[in-house]
């Protein structure tokens, strides 16, 4: 990384240094917050992009970020590497103020398909205040095998769908 200024984060990606990604995930520099953010966007990004499991701990590490587009990054790039460590600490993001950083869970644990999620992702379908994540947990536990979540994550797509043409 250089001495002066945000990390070069594409050159970073270019030459697959996941170290260097990793320590630019905890990026605060001079810059003003959106473009330090930024950086930890891509960063995490690009570590999802490489998906190597030497990232977990790290991405794990910045699921607490202020930023919710790099809380959101993160985790689809946990999801991307699918490495079972991350299975609780996604379980607490699906707690997140941010819908868009419980869909992102809801996806990489369905891609992780660990059984620790099930219960977790039921109570999503059941309880969480958007739709979107009710309709993306369906679908995770539909591909986590879960009985009966065929129909349910169809009634869910078609109830979205019929909600969005009367918008």
């Amino acid at each position: 990384m250089p001495l002066f200024g945000p990390p070069d984060v594409r050159s970073l990606r270019a030459k697959r240094d996941v170290n260097g990604l990793c320590k630019a995930l905890g990026y605060q520099g001079r810059a003003p917050k959106t473009e330090a953010a930024r950086v930890r966007w891509e960063a995490a990004q690009s570590l999802g992009a490489i998906a190597d499991v030497r990232a977990v701990g790290p991405l794990i590490a910045v699921l607490d970020d202020q930023d919710k587009d790099v809380r959101e990054a993160s985790i689809q790039a946990l999801g991307k590497i699918g490495d079972t460590r991350a299975v609780e600490p996604l379980i607490v993001a699906l707690k997140d103020q941010d819908r868009g950083v419980r869909i992102a869970s809801v996806q990489a644990l369905g891609k992780i398909g660990d059984v620790r999620a099930v219960d977790p992702l039921i109570t999503a379908l059941d309880h969480d205040p958007h739709g979107w994540v009710r309709m993306v947990a369906a679908d995770a536990l539909e591909s986590l095998g879960v009985p009966g979540m065929q129909g349910r994550a169809q009634s869910r797509r078609l109830l979205a769908e019929l909600r969005e043409q009367e918008d």
